[in-house]
């Protein structure tokens, strides 16, 4: 059994461990905590009651203009956004967020200073959050082209705990995936970020209380409704802030 009162999302977004769930037409600020107990099977039919609405299709982009750039020019401003992507460890300077950090390890887990490629791991740090976990993926595939990169991660297990068969470290589960792009054309660059299946990993998680912390911060990642409005998420807020930076024609 786990008791549902235990994790509060403040204004702020600050979070206690626990589990609260929130209708997803509410606002965060405002959310109705459910202070029952449940078995794991119940939990699963609230994530599934509670939580559907949002497992949907995310997507963050930004463009800036090349007009009046010579053919060379493009292909360095394009050039640069390539390079700028393929440098995760850089990615904390790209984002406004302060307290977000992201690690690029090789295939073993070990940190690495180099461009990503396929088969490594990123670490992710998220603010503001007391669990002091850390959130793996896996780069499944880095595509390139004339006029487009193209990097497709996906939730996996952290290297550096016990190996336990079924268990993703991060709080999407491991069908979600997220492709990073940047691409241009004879008068536009655009970066992007576009998420697929993103649930709310309360299945594969390594233990009840880390189920209870990803169903809050797939929440708070997912952002809420109000009025028939959608209230940003942090996911939203960071992908925007990189590829906002990313796409820079200056």
């Amino acid at each position: 059994m786990i008791s549902k009162n235990i994790i509060m999302v403040s204004l702020s977004g600050l979070i206690t461990l626990g589990a609260a769930y929130a209708k997803p037409h509410e606002n965060l600020a405002d959310a109705e905590l459910i202070t029952d107990s449940y078995t794991f099977e119940e939990l699963s039919s609230l994530d599934q009651e509670f939580f559907h609405i949002n497992r949907l299709e995310s997507d963050s982009s930004s463009s800036c203009s090349l007009s009046g750039k010579t053919d060379t020019e493009k292909k360095s401003i394009f050039d640069r956004a390539v390079s700028r992507l393929l440098n995760i460890n850089n990615f904390e300077n790209e984002i406004t967020l302060p307290g977000q950090d992201f690690i690029l390890h090789d295939s073993a887990g070990n940190i690495i200073s180099r461009s990503a490629k396929h088969g490594d791991l990123i670490e992710i740090k998220l603010p503001m959050d007391p669990t002091l976990r850390t959130y793996w993926v896996r780069i499944e595939q880095v595509t390139t082209s004339k006029n487009e990169l193209k990097i497709i991660v996906r939730p996996t297990l952290n290297p550096l705990l016990r190996y336990k068969h079924g268990v993703t470290d991060h709080f999407f589960t491991s069908a979600a995936t997220n492709t990073f792009s940047v691409s241009y054309s004879s008068n536009k660059l655009t970066a992007r970020v576009h998420g697929q299946n993103e649930e709310a990993n309360t299945k594969e998680a390594r233990s009840w209380a880390d189920a209870a912390a990803n169903a809050t911060i797939a929440t708070m990642a997912w952002g809420v409704y109000s009025n028939g409005k959608s209230k940003m998420g942090l996911q939203s807020y960071t992908w925007k802030s990189l590829t906002t930076s990313l796409a820079d024609c200056n």
